[in-house]
């Protein structure tokens, strides 16, 4: 175990190299030839598949009635654009605010070419965003966008999880936890595809040379596992943190929720007792390592709040008690929208 600081840190072992490595065949020596390996080599090896996904979707977008037709551009679209009356539809404007939050502190912050060089001139730029009495908190730190997308997914999978709450859990569990990787795992597989394949390579060579160099197996096997988030420093597609962090707290979560459905008052109080240890890790983060006003990005020790517990992860216990409360009460007498617009603002 070791100490960074006053937080010990768990040592998570990184062998999974020689693990796989082990097992093939005697040519393929090291990560980054087994990384090669499994890589198309040319710009029209990988572009194929994509190329093929893109003649489908034409396809099914111009032949209605066909079994393609549900990959249909103007379905999709159709979708999008559909208005619809439903309870929390606040949501929509609160997930755009989260986008811009969190787009503004990447495209100044961390965007930025020479904070990406670590030029000198970078941590001047950083200094005076994150020093400043209001953008410090706003602009400088777009974890508390991030904060904004755990709440909502918090809520959303509390939803769905109660409206089948009386089945059994383990089917109910893993019927669940199915679901989500189903909306998470094909486009995370699709962005690393491309991401660490040679299109990036020939299109953005900075981008490769920063965040894909030092991938290697281990960082790849990690973001389709949904472990991205506990990697060591430097890391590899490090942005893609907030995914494995989403899907850890799905594979928690349905435990709370079934507790919150059989025993309230007990599940309420572990929720809060939670949050309050979250509190207490995120006051000695700041305090001790002197990163108030900062993105979990910014923090040099970043291993420390993915190694040891998560303070996120805690946090999220009380954000599920929204959906919970949501799904919990029926409407039995119509009010005015506006009305429920704001409590869900507020519950939110």
């Amino acid at each position: 175990m070791e100490k960074i600081g006053m937080l010990p840190i768990l040592q998570v072992s990184d062998d999974i190299d020689g693990l796989i490595l082990s097992r093939l065949p005697q040519n393929v020596t090291t990560g980054d030839d087994l990384v090669n390996l499994l890589q198309p080599a040319t710009i029209a090896a990988a572009g194929t598949p994509l190329f093929a996904w893109v003649i489908l979707v034409l396809y099914g977008t111009f032949t209605p009635g066909s079994f393609l037709e549900r990959l249909s551009i103007k379905k999709s679209l159709s979708e999008l654009t559909f208005a619809r009356n439903a309870r929390l539809d606040i949501l929509d404007v609160i997930r755009v605010i989260a986008i811009f939050w969190v787009m503004i502190n990447h495209t100044g912050s961390e965007g930025r070419v020479d904070v990406l060089d670590r030029l000198p001139s970078a941590q001047i730029f950083k200094s005076s965003i994150h020093e400043h009495p209001l953008f410090g908190a706003l602009l400088g730190n777009s974890a508390l966008g991030v904060e904004i997308f755990l709440v909502l997914s918090g809520l959303l999978a509390a939803i769905s999880w109660l409206r089948c709450a009386d089945q059994p859990f383990w089917s109910h569990y893993f019927a669940f936890l199915f679901k989500r990787w189903l909306r998470l795992f094909p486009s995370v597989a699709i962005f690393v595809f491309i991401a660490a394949g040679p299109i990036m390579k020939v299109l953005l060579p900075r981008y490769h040379t920063t965040m894909i160099s030092a991938c290697g197996v281990s960082g790849i096997a990690a973001h389709l596992s949904f472990f991205g988030n506990w990697q060591e420093t430097p890391t590899c597609m490090g942005y893609l943190w907030y995914l494995g962090l989403d899907m850890q707290l799905y594979v928690a979560a349905p435990f709370l929720l079934h507790m919150l459905h059989n025993c309230p008052r007990k599940a309420f109080a572990s929720a809060l007792l939670l949050a309050s240890v979250s509190a207490v890790l995120r006051a000695l983060y700041c305090i001790i390592y002197g990163v108030c006003n900062k993105s979990d990005v910014d923090i040099p020790q970043s291993r420390i709040t993915n190694r040891l517990v998560d303070e996120k992860s805690l946090r999220t216990a009380t954000e599920i008690l929204p959906g919970y409360k949501t799904e919990e009460r029926t409407q039995t007498a119509e009010c005015p929208q506006f009305v429920r617009r704001f409590g869900n603002l507020i519950g939110v």
